[in-house]
């Protein structure tokens, strides 16, 4: 009976947790419709400035035709010693010359407040952004709470929760690095494409041809740094290779990642590997990705082994490299510091499968990543992160 009270109490936390979730997000919702709407009215004013500034620089264009043309008659009145013509001329010219200045002033502010207008929309795009990303927070914690409210199959001791804890953990911190990578890369390489086609569209209007070929040649490069950065994105989501068994996806990956940063990646391989499935294949590359890639990122090493062995009861894997090392509890504190969850993950992955990880480093003197994963555990499981999560 005394069970039965506290299963009622639960369910009832759990039906507050979900309406308190519910309303939660319906703020958010409303947040982020202000926020859209903000962004069409900011999109729609640099709109109308970049309308008015091109007429503000046609008239200009045409002013200073005009301007040149007094000059030259100038010239020719004082060529021909006629002072009506110069005088006329002169007080042309100078007209033009302070209307061209004033227009030339009209030019500057309207750069300067398109300026302002593209910031403040790339502000609201950012408060956007996170606005979405709470809400794949909130409608995550909904659905697993629904999921589990009243479950015969929920499992309500300590390891479990831990269990459920440190998975969503993982999904929301890997969602997090790959919205900032995003944030980092591809979006800022369209971003910065924008202001160079604003730098392109003044150089066509003001006929600067050298400076228009210039421009375009910096979009290209833009564009082309932006597609690698997508193609590296994309392959975070959907490693190749891993689908046709982990061995063959570690040495797809040390090809990646050889080629990329021009450094030795070998792949030594003893025992099944095929044997691997279900979430343990998926997660022990993701470890192994990210120990690679801190090595020569972090580490500037130039030479990277991975060691996977199989056997019948664990799998037991080693990512060494050459780099300069570190102190692994320094580290992790100063990852913890700045809100980077790498070694964190590496752990909590391979926990989560019933292994164990060590970091074995020191500076100046390389680094190893050992972890194992028990292989009786995974034997029935399905593969859960295939995919990147």
């Amino acid at each position: 009976m005394e069970k039965d009270g506290w299963i009622k109490k639960i369910d009832e936390t759990i039906d507050v947790a979900a309406k308190s979730l519910d309303s939660s997000i319906e703020t958010v919702l409303d947040i982020k419709d202000e926020i859209r709407t903000s962004v069409k009215e900011k999109q729609r004013e640099i709109e109308e400035l970049r309308r008015e500034l091109d007429d503000v620089m046609a008239a200009s264009d045409s002013l200073a035709e005009a301007y040149k043309k007094a000059r030259a008659r100038l010239a020719k009145g004082a060529q021909m010693k006629d002072e009506a013509l110069q005088a006329e001329a002169y007080e042309e010219a100078s007209r033009l010359m302070k209307l061209k200045g004033s227009f030339e002033e009209r030019e500057r502010n309207l750069r300067r407040r398109r300026d302002q207008l593209e910031r403040d929309k790339a502000r609201l795009e950012r408060m956007l952004f996170k606005t979405d990303e709470t809400m794949w927070k909130l409608k995550l914690a909904l659905a697993v709470i629904r999921e589990n409210a009243g479950s015969p199959k929920l499992n309500p001791s300590e390891a479990s929760y831990r269990d459920l804890a440190m998975a969503l953990r993982l999904v929301e911190q890997e969602s997090l690095r790959l919205a900032r990578d995003v944030h980092d890369g591809p979006a800022q390489h369209c971003s910065g494409a924008l202001l160079i086609l604003d730098k392109l569209e003044s150089c066509v209007a003001g006929g600067d041809a050298p400076g228009a070929m210039r421009e375009i040649e910096c979009l290209r490069e833009q564009m082309r740094d932006a597609v690698l950065d997508f193609r590296n994105f994309l392959w975070r989501l959907k490693p190749s290779g891993l689908d046709l068994g982990l061995e063959h996806g570690l040495k797809v990956l040390a090809q990646v990642i050889s080629e990329r940063y021009k450094v030795k990646v070998d792949v030594v391989v003893k025992g099944g590997a095929d044997c691997l499935n279900g979430p343990g294949r998926a997660n022990a590359y993701r470890v192994i990705q990210e120990a690679v890639t801190n090595g020569i990122r972090h580490g500037g090493a130039r030479n990277v082994k991975i060691l996977a062995s199989f056997g019948d009861a664990a799998a037991t894997f080693k990512v060494q490299d050459d780099g300069r090392g570190f102190d692994p509890e320094e580290a992790r504190a100063e990852a913890h510091r700045r809100g980077s969850f790498g070694l964190v993950n590496m752990e909590e992955r391979v926990r989560l499968l019933g292994g164990t990880l060590r970091i074995d480093s020191a500076p100046g003197k390389g680094a190893a990543v050992v972890f194992s994963i028990p292989l009786g555990r995974l034997d029935h499981e399905e593969d859960t992160d295939s995919s990147g999560g």
